[in-house]
Parts: structure tokens; C-alpha cells; sequence
């Protein structure tokens, strides 16, 4: 059975029947009527055609909101972009993650850190482009996060630190031991200008994970005041949050399953 609802008037039954499942149309017959004679339905199904979904509770009526279907596809028919910027040749490294974008700032991981404002003509908002410098780090950035509305920008890397211990087995014999412990290690920058931020206590911050069995940043998102890194495990993961401006740590939570 195969059903097409991408047509204009979105209630078309197509269905492939052999001649031992004739019933089948006669259930057809019956789904058309029911559908052509039902305005509403055959609205829902023009919205859902258009990736809509219809809201009984907006309080409007079956006109009001065919007449918003319309002009939606209308205005999308009409789109046009206000403006047109042409840039240059970008490369994205591989070993930093996709482009990402955050309050109105799209920003693009090169060697460096490229940032855009597509700006808003309607707001009067002019399009903006700037570069801020990579943190130096051991190793290499694994991910980051940035939130315009605090001016900052969180860089997140993973470095590993090995202890040595003197193991007394016996009286007269002895043996040295190392343990790697990694530690999550966060950059706290200005986004307009990459340098420190005034608000921030700690430029860097960090978190040790003993055992030394973590090999990336799964995710971390930073707030106006808020800094949440969560990192894979062998055995599920961990998951840290910071108070990023006074460095605190508020919360953590190892291990579980991921």
C-alpha cells in the first residue's frame, strides 16, 4: 500500500493491490469519502504536506488558518536572500569538529577561530567578521563552545599526566609504577577578541579523571555563568559543570551509561 500525500490537494490514495485483496478497495472508497468530506481533514493534510502541523488550540478557524497555509507558501515561493557576501576558500581540518553557530555568531575552526554575523537588515544589524586566535594546548583542541551574550568562548582539551610511584614489594626489593590520570582542561577566552575575560577568575580550568581512560570530549556548552563538559568512558561516561566565572565546581557525575 503506498499512500501520497505531496499533492496540492494532499489526499490522493495510491495502492497496489492484487485481484485476492479487491477489498482493499473498497476501504479505499471508503477513506476518500471520508476525506473529501471533511475540509479540515484535507487542511491537516495539506499542512502536513508542507512539514505543518495543525494547532486547535490557536483559536482560529478553518479559514483563518488556510489563509496562513497560503501565505506561508506564498512568502516561500517569494524568498529571496537580502544580501550576498562572497568569501573566500575555507578548509575545515579534521580533527576539529563541524561549523557552529550560536546567538546570531557562526563560527569556523581552522587554525584559528573565524567568526561571522550575517547581520539583519531589517534590525539594522551590519554584517561582522573577526578572528580570534587558538589557545596554545598540549595536544590539541578536542571541542568548543561560546556564548555571544557573555562575550565568551570555551576551548576544551584533554592532557594526560603520569605519576611515578616507588612500589617497596619486600625489605630488599623494590619496583616503580606509573598511573596516567587525564585531565579535562578548559580555555576560557573573550570571543570579540580571544584574550581573557575580565569575568572570569581562572583563564583555564580543569577536572582529573583518574585511570586515564578518556579519550574525547563528547560534548560541552558554556552559558552566561554555566560550563558543562561531558566526556565518554570505557565504561559509560562523566559529566562535569562549572560556575565558569568563579571556577567552582557545581556538579559531578561519573560514571554513567552513555
Amino acid at each position: 500500500m503506498f499512500w501520497d500525500l505531496s499533492g496540492s490537494g494532499g489526499y490522493h490514495l495510491l495502492v497496489g493491490i492484487s485481484t485476492e485483496h479487491s477489498w482493499i478497495w473498497q476501504v479505499n472508497r471508503v477513506f476518500r469519502g471520508v476525506i473529501l468530506s471533511s475540509p479540515l481533514i484535507q487542511h491537516k493534510i495539506d499542512l502536513y504536506a508542507a512539514g505543518l502541523e495543525y494547532n486547535a488550540a490557536a483559536g482560529i478557524s478553518l479559514a483563518e488558518s488556510r489563509t496562513a497555509l497560503q501565505r506561508y507558501l506564498s512568502s516561500l515561493d517569494l524568498l529571496r536572500p537580502a544580501k550576498e557576501w562572497t568569501r573566500g576558500s575555507i578548509q575545515i581540518l579534521e580533527d576539529y569538529h563541524d561549523p557552529t553557530i550560536a546567538g546570531g555568531i557562526y563560527a569556523i575552526v581552522e587554525e584559528s577561530v573565524r567568526l561571522f554575523n550575517p547581520g539583519s537588515p531589517s534590525q539594522r544589524i551590519p554584517h561582522k567578521e573577526w578572528e580570534i586566535p587558538i589557545p596554545s594546548v598540549q595536544g590539541y583542541v578536542r571541542d568548543y563552545s561560546f556564548y555571544p551574550g557573555a562575550d565568551i568562548i570555551a576551548f576544551a582539551a584533554l592532557q594526560e599526566e603520569t605519576c611515578v610511584y616507588l612500589v617497596v614489594k619486600f625489605v630488599a626489593a623494590s619496583s616503580l609504577r606509573r598511573d596516567s590520570d587525564v585531565q579535562i582542561v578548559i580555555y576560557l577566552r573573550t570571543l570579540s577578541s580571544g584574550g581573557f575575560h575580565p569575568l572570569a577568575r581562572c583563564p583555564t580550568i580543569s577536572y582529573p579523571q583518574k585511570g586515564g581512560d578518556v579519550d574525547d570530549i563528547s560534548f560541552i556548552s558554556i552559558s552566561s555563568s554555566r560550563l558543562v563538559v561531558s566526556a565518554p568512558l570505557e565504561h559509560g561516561g562523566c559529566m562535569v559543570i562549572w560556575d565558569w566565572r568563579s571556577a567552582q565546581i557545581l556538579f559531578v557525575r561519573q560514571p554513567f551509561d552513555a
